[in-house]
C-alpha cells in the first residue's frame, strides 16, 4: 500500500510543479485547498468545531495557520476578472462592519461603563472614522457633488 501512496504522491507533486510553472496562483490554490480540505475533513471526523481559527504546530517547521471561516461582511474581494472591487459589496461591507463595531463598543459600555481603551485601540477607531469621511468624500465626488480629499 505504501507504493502506491508514494506513486501517488510523486505524481501529485509532479503535475502541481508542472502547473506552477505556467499558473503558480492555481497550483498554490490547489495545493491548499487539498490540505485545508483535508485539515477540516479530518477535524470534522473527530468532531472538532471547524470554524474558529486552526493552529498547527509546525514542529522544526513553520507553524500553520488556518484562519476562521469569514463572515459575509469580511469577504470584499477583487474579482481575478476585474482590477477593481465590486464597490456595492464592499460598501455593503463596510457598514455592516460599523455597525459591529459600534453595537459593539455599545455593548461593552453597558456593561462595564466607562472602559479603558487603549492608545492602539482609539488610534484605530479615530483611524476608521476618518476612513468613513474619506468615503463619503469619494461618493459625494462620484455623484458629481464635491471633489475627492485625503
Amino acid at each position: 500500500m505504501t507504493t502506491k501512496i508514494d506513486d501517488l504522491q510523486g505524481r501529485v507533486g509532479e503535475a502541481l510543479l508542472e502547473l506552477a510553472h505556467t499558473d503558480t496562483a492555481t497550483a498554490l490554490s490547489i495545493a491548499t485547498g487539498v490540505f485545508v480540505s483535508l485539515t477540516l475533513a479530518v477535524m470534522r471526523g473527530e468532531g472538532l468545531d471547524v470554524d474558529r481559527q486552526i493552529y498547527i504546530d509546525g514542529g522544526d517547521q513553520r507553524d500553520i495557520t488556518i484562519h476562521a471561516t469569514k463572515k459575509k461582511s469580511q469577504q470584499c474581494v477583487i474579482h481575478r476578472s476585474s482590477s477593481r472591487p465590486d464597490l456595492a459589496l464592499c460598501a455593503e461591507h463596510l457598514a455592516d462592519g460599523a455597525k459591529l463595531v459600534i453595537d459593539a463598543l455599545d455593548e461593552l459600555i453597558a456593561e462595564h461603563g466607562n472602559l479603558p481603551i487603549s492608545d492602539a485601540l482609539a488610534d484605530r477607531l479615530i483611524e476608521s472614522v476618518g476612513l468613513l469621511d474619506r468615503a463619503q468624500s469619494a461618493l459625494a465626488a462620484a455623484r458629481g457633488e464635491g471633489s475627492i480629499h485625503a
